[in-house]
């Protein structure tokens, strides 16, 4: 049985627990009150300005273009706000950190400086849609655009692995609540309750709750303050931990040297029928050739022990999108078999792959390994949610902050033209699912 099974099965079984301690009916989701939480964030509220943090938090969401008028702390708030997406955009992939989520590019550095990151992540959902609507049109049917972040759930082509994803998932919703509760206090809002929130028995996260009545009576910049707080505060654990990663890369490279030594040949996960390559979908060729659990031990005669030699072999390809045939030597159920793909535009047409072994790796490399995949994992999940969370689309965060501003600024038409597209463009990005 799989790990993620093995979660299922324990969350099922602990629902009738959970309601018995809560005397209450069964429920999948329990709120469990801890006062501890709201201590901790009354703490914090005292140690730092908050407000200009918030004021920080509201420039990165909307832009500096409309935060102007509402931000006090102007010369430190558009400071901190050029720095972040210099740091992003131009610095991070510069020094090797972060280039296969985000990639340097200037073009990215002014859609955030005109739009904020609520808009950059508008566009990054809209030109999903775009390559969905056009993979429908070219006749193929492309992959849903959103995934669920959860645990065993595939998001981009990688699978979110269980014990790093429930740990990831866990670190934002912490620091994405606290964050929410310490600017609301310092708002002078106070906070009612807040505690941890569990699937059965499974904590998967956090709750705050300000006191609704005084939240709304607030002035436009405490609320939008507040709620740019829990997304902004998501964007900063990525930043740091993307600097973790950075730091981490001779290890990381030891790690693949001494993986690729070890390593017998390159195992398929996944054939599917069409692929995603440059905002457009491909027919896969390798698809009723070759199979999900195959292990590519040869290509055109040559040797591949690991997914760093089989990617290396392949790049040629990709770069000049050539279609070639390629004769494959791969093991199926412990039999060799000789097949021949032609990749398409590059591409075999496959999936996601990794390294295959006779013997077990040692205690120590899976220790630093694992490691390395809850840094990668605390990174990527709090950049997207943090970036999600920001979208012009109520009940998500974003949603309410547009709303305030643009109403204060008396643009609501544009505020509803904006949340319909928001609206439009994820039913795009979800129709993969049922069509």
């Amino acid at each position: 049985m799989s790990a993620l099974l093995w979660v299922l099965l324990f969350v099922v079984l602990s629902i009738p627990v959970a309601a018995r301690i809560r005397k209450t009916r069964p429920n999948v989701f329990y709120m469990w009150p801890w006062d501890g939480l709201v201590r901790m964030i009354t703490r914090l509220s005292t140690v730092f300005d908050w407000s200009l943090y918030g004021d920080v938090a509201l420039t990165l969401v909307v832009g500096p273009l409309l935060a102007y008028k509402f931000i006090r702390h102007r010369k430190e708030s558009l400071a901190f706000f050029f720095i972040y997406v210099s740091f992003l955009f131009l610095l991070l992939p510069a020094i090797g950190g972060g280039t296969s989520l985000i990639g340097p590019s200037l073009a990215n550095l002014l859609v955030v400086t005109l739009l904020g990151f609520g808009g950059y992540a508008l566009l990054l959902v809209g030109s999903s849609a775009l390559a969905i609507v056009h993979g429908y049109l070219s006749g193929v049917r492309p992959s849903p655009g959103i995934a669920p972040a959860l645990p065993g759930v595939s998001v981009g082509g990688f699978q979110i692995p269980l014990v790093e994803g429930i740990v990831a998932l866990i670190v934002a919703l912490f620091v994405h609540e606290g964050a929410h509760g310490v600017v609301s206090l310092r708002e002078r809002i106070p906070v009612e309750s807040g505690g941890v929130i569990t699937v059965g028995l499974l904590p998967i996260g956090a709750y705050v709750e300000p006191k609704e009545s005084v939240f709304r009576r607030a002035p436009v910049l405490s609320r939008v303050r507040v709620l740019s707080a829990g997304p902004v505060a998501n964007l900063l654990v990525f930043a740091l931990f993307a600097l973790l990663l950075v730091a981490s890369l001779p290890l990381a490279d030891y790690l693949t040297r001494y993986d690729c030594s070890h390593s017998m040949g390159v195992r398929i996960l996944d054939v599917p029928e069409t692929l995603e390559v440059g905002g457009k979908y491909i027919k896969s060729s390798a698809h009723g050739v070759l199979q999900p659990g195959d292990v590519i031990v040869e290509i055109n005669g040559v040797e591949v022990n690991c997914v760093n030699q089989f990617m290396d072999m392949l790049l040629p390809l990709q770069e000049e999108e050539a279609n070639v045939s390629l004769p494959l030597l791969v093991l199926r159920g412990g039999e060799e078999l000789n097949v021949t793909v032609t990749t398409n535009s590059g591409y075999l047409g496959i999936k996601g792959v990794e390294n295959a072994y006779e013997t077990p790796l040692p205690f120590w490399y899976h220790a630093l390994s694992f490691l390395l995949s809850l840094l990668t994992w605390v990174a990527f999940l709090n950049f997207m949610i943090g970036l999600v969370n920001m979208l012009p689309l109520p009940p998500l965060d974003g949603g309410f902050i547009y709303r305030d501003v643009l109403g204060s600024l008396g643009a609501e038409r544009l505020y509803r033209a904006v949340l319909w597209l928001t609206v439009t463009i994820l039913v795009i990005n979800i129709l993969p699912w049922f069509v």
